[in-house]
């Protein structure tokens, strides 16, 4: 007996050591490979790259465009700061990035199917993932190159809590811990990486409610047959309650510590004053206003402009400012008005325009009252809002039913483009600028010379597609055996031979897939705007619906992922009876 228990010890121990070994050689391989990746700055884009990288000093105020202090999230900022200031070279710290993703996803995936040649494949593919090379989402230093692995991280985080919850057979709060403390970080990080972070805070909110349900209805149960011993004791299921509320408690007091920063350096309690706060909720208004012009693409036409300011005393009065919002100086225009969210620029560029520089603490207390008066303009009918149009976020302009059934081309080429990489390229695009203060602040931020980095040969480059490549020959694959994964779990339930565990993966991994549709759609939906006014190819796709339509890859390929899982786990299960 004892024997055989030391043999099932050495199987065990050889084969996580294989394992091990295997992912440590494809590091070590990966970060090489990443030395490879010629990363580039568009710093001729002062709102987007230029920006985010001055963010991640306060020391560079001086040299942000007037007022821009807080018009975007910090948390890449940050990121960019962490690297600073630790000293590594960039692509060291992106591959980094990749490595941290594919060893939690063998922690996770390991849970539902244990085979080291599964997770060993895992491993791979979650290390050499195309996003972290294409141009638009993982070459060019913006926010989008760290969206996919930091949604990965997040996502895991919650699988790894409820995986505990719901699989281990022995309650561990050590283990339950270490996933609620990672899971804190990372949903406040992916939270703050852009202004429409909500997703990630509902997403956390609906799996932490259904675990925390769940640990209640087991007490329920033991209550009735006054059984109180396990896992799911009074007190075991009273530690994991407060233990798993540690990531929305982090969120909270992360999230009021950011803004007492804000208040104290710019005289606001806010996270970013483009789509929050006053002028934010101002821009809300906007978009509420009813007036006959108003379309997909124009969210505040002039018409709008002119009923808000007739309607408001303080904006009645401050000509210069509602002259200069009328006029439309930023981005795109049409003969309605400028297009999109690029009011919420316009905004600021007619604040600067008449008032000077923008002051955060002055706009809060200048919109504060211009809402009060809209708000009552509202109530008394003086202005009425659009009931026709549905708005899916407040700081997005609202869509009739025929308008947002017009975005299922945009929705399936995003889809496409995040499922089978369709436009997935690198071509080592080069960063230009002339400002020797930031090529000197970039070069500290980023420890290698990012404008002088020189092109790339043709062989890196083929090396770099081939990998590309090679994920939209195999991603069709990935799909099918999804599809076939779920197909078995259908067929074992109408036959009821599934196991609870396999069922339950099969709802989170459809649950998780329909996540990333979502996602998708109300990115097509926020994208339109840019696509008719660059008179896109809707149904072919654009750069605008690659690089913003990112955001939903990380949720669409973890679905897909449990699914080849619980596939391969149904397949290559050994021949023995199922529990019922």
């Amino acid at each position: 007996m004892i024997r055989v228990g030391k043999k099932i010890n050495i199987y065990y121990l050889i084969k996580n050591l294989i394992l091990i070994t295997v992912c440590f050689v494809m590091s070590l391989n990966r970060i090489k490979f990443g030395s490879l990746i010629h990363y580039q700055i568009q710093s001729k884009s002062n709102s987007d790259d230029r920006l985010l990288i001055l963010y991640s000093s306060l020391g560079t105020k001086k040299l942000l465009p007037p007022g821009d202090a807080l018009v975007k999230n910090m948390a890449f900022s940050k990121f960019l700061e962490f690297n600073r200031a630790i000293g590594w070279n960039f692509a060291f710290t992106i591959s980094l990035l990749w490595i941290l993703v594919a060893i939690v996803a063998v922690i996770i995936f390991r849970k539902i199917n244990s085979s080291v040649i599964f997770n060993i494949l895992v491993f791979a593919f979650f290390l050499y993932f195309p996003s972290a090379f294409d141009d638009a989402v993982g070459v060019r230093v913006y926010r989008n190159m760290i969206i996919v692995p930091t949604q990965f991280l997040f996502i895991f985080g919650l699988l790894g809590i409820f995986i505990t919850v719901f699989f281990e057979k022995s309650f561990s709060q050590i283990k339950l811990l270490i996933w609620s403390i990672f899971l804190s970080f990372n949903l406040f990080f992916s939270y703050y990486l852009k202004e429409d972070g909500l997703w990630t805070l509902l997403l956390a909110l609906g799996v932490i409610g259904v675990c925390i349900g769940y640990v209640l209805v087991r007490v329920v149960h033991k209550l009735i047959i006054k059984q109180f011993r396990g896992k799911f004791s009074l007190l075991n299921s009273l530690l994991m309650i407060i233990v798993m509320l540690f990531p929305l408690i982090t969120y909270k007091v992360g999230t009021d510590n950011y803004k007492a920063q804000n208040l104290k350096n710019f005289g606001v309690a806010e996270i970013n004053t483009r789509t929050e706060g006053e002028a934010g909720r101002f821009l809300t208004y906007l978009y509420k206003v009813k007036v006959s012009d108003r379309s997909s693409v124009v969210w505040a036409p002039r018409s709008a402009i002119k009923k808000v300011i007739e309607a408001s005393p303080t904006l009645k009065n401050d000509k210069a400012f509602g002259d200069r919002l009328l006029s439309s100086e930023f981005g795109p225009k049409t003969s309605a008005g400028i297009a999109g969210d690029f009011m919420s620029w316009n905004l600021r560029g007619a604040w600067n325009d008449s008032k000077g520089a923008w002051n955060d603490k002055e706009a809060e207390r200048y919109f504060s009252k211009v809402n009060a008066e809209l708000e009552k303009a509202f109530e008394t009918g003086t202005l009425k809002k659009d009931s026709n149009r549905i708005q899916i976020s407040s700081s997005m302009g609202g869509d009739t039913q025929s308008e947002i059934e017009k975005l299922y081309p945009q929705t399936q080429a995003i889809l496409r483009n995040n499922i089978m990489f369709d436009k997935y390229a690198y071509t080592a695009p080069a960063s230009m600028d002339s400002d020797a203060k930031f090529i000197k602040f970039s070069d500290n931020t980023f420890h290698f010379d990012i404008f002088n980095n020189g092109k790339k040969s043709p062989q890196e480059l083929k090396k770099v597609n081939n990998v590309i490549n090679f994920y939209k020959i195999i991603a069709p694959v990935v799909v099918m055996f999804a599809i076939f994964g779920m197909l078995l779990v259908a067929v074992d339930l109408i036959f009821r031979i599934i196991n609870f565990k396999d069922l339950i993966l099969a709802l989170v991994s459809l649950v998780i897939f329909g996540g990333g549709l979502g996602v998708s759609f109300a990115i097509a939906w926020f994208v339109n705007f840019l696509n008719v006014v660059g008179g896109e190819n809707l149904s072919k796709g654009s750069y605008f619906t690659q690089f913003y339509g990112v955001e939903g890859t990380g949720l669409l390929y973890v679905g897909l992922l449990i699914a080849v899982a619980i596939f391969f786990k149904l397949v290559f299960a050994p021949l023995k009876p199922k529990h019922k």
